[in-house]
């Protein structure tokens, strides 16, 4: 994601499929390193204020544990 051209906007709306298992959104930790994607991903969001808005689990299959995968940002809460 190009930070720069997210900047200057009032309102903010980011959503997707992200595929990052590996973040708690409840807690806001991840359970990887500090140089996993996941982790560099989640302080991304933190470095733009951006709040994520999903914190149940939008994948829920047999055999897998659920996760948050759908996410929606905001730059408001």
């Amino acid at each position: 994601m190009n930070l720069d051209k997210i900047k200057g906007y009032s309102h903010i709306c980011i959503l997707g499929d992200f595929n990052f298992k590996e973040i708690n959104w409840k807690t806001g930790t991840t359970s990887v390193n500090e140089n996993h994607q996941a982790t560099r991903f989640l302080e991304m969001t933190r470095d733009l204020f951006l709040y994520q808005h999903t914190l149940e689990p939008t994948r829920l299959r047999d055999g897998n544990v659920p996760s948050v995968l759908d996410l929606v940002f905001t730059n408001e809460e």
